[in-house]
């Protein structure tokens, strides 16, 4: 079991390695600011601007979601505006090298075609917690069995990295699994030490992004037509065979 406070820190994990979009504990999407409001304390404005703004926030979120071309947000004169433009994701070139055939690793056997094919499926067909569970399904966590040089290290994890091609996986290198996906190094190793910490979170359903949950509850025209039929009755006791009316029973 991996300690999530310090995985990070354990891994050694340089901080030049950049990934804008990246957000400790926090809903991918989720920039907690406000756009063109003022920012006070137990004070809520419900106006014009207020509704500009979350359906601004609401199309912006779920375009990040897709790996889409966004607007972010920043601050301009005490006011929250979505400003920043944010490149859509991108199927990045394979970085690997001989190495990695040194070392039994499958990205060669890892066709470009099928590359895209990983990038599009991730982006286009996954919410933010179904991409968590495809990437902590496809991460591994162990011990560092063999270290390359003399010098004191504090990285006690070693991280294994899977593609999935014809149910089969298929271990690449790093690069080569964050550029195919277009990630950055921190949110896979955020995600990971969450689904370590708390478990990996439920898979949702394959049809949630594009279509919403139909109720699974009766129209209340039902119901009630449903309620009255069940309502004990007899027939007219002077016309039985005459009338089609039917009575409700005394004990009713």
């Amino acid at each position: 079991m991996v300690n999530r406070g310090g995985l990070i820190e354990e891994i050694g994990l340089d901080d030049s390695v950049k990934d804008p979009d990246w957000q400790p504990n926090s809903e991918e999407g989720e920039d907690g600011n406000s756009d063109d409001i003022y920012v006070r304390t137990g004070e809520k404005r419900r106006t014009s601007d207020d509704k500009s703004f979350y359906s601004k926030k609401k199309v912006n979120k779920r375009l990040r979601m897709e790996g889409k071309r966004y607007k972010g947000l920043t601050e301009v004169d005490g006011h929250y505006k979505f400003k920043i433009d944010r490149e859509k994701r991108k199927l990045r070139p394979r970085e690997c090298t001989d190495r990695c055939e040194k070392l039994g690793r499958k990205c060669n056997e890892i066709s470009e075609e099928s590359r895209e094919g990983f990038f599009q499926g991730f982006w286009n067909d996954m919410i933010w917690e179904e991409k968590r569970v495809y990437v902590c399904g496809l991460v591994e966590i162990g011990e560092v069995k063999e270290r390359t040089t003399e010098r004191a290290s504090r990285r006690q994890s070693s991280f294994k990295y899977y593609l999935k091609y014809n149910n089969q996986r298929y271990q690449v290198c790093k690069s080569m699994f964050l550029s195919t996906l277009c990630l950055g190094e921190k949110t896979v190793y955020q995600w990971k030490a969450d689904c370590n910490t708390y478990g990996i979170p439920a898979k949702l359903p394959d049809n949630a992004i594009s279509k919403p949950a139909r109720s699974t509850l009766k129209p209340k025209s039902d119901t009630v037509r449903d309620f009255l039929h069940d309502i004990p009755k007899l027939p007219s006791h002077y016309c039985r065979s005459t009338s089609t009316k039917l009575y409700l029973e005394p004990t009713f």
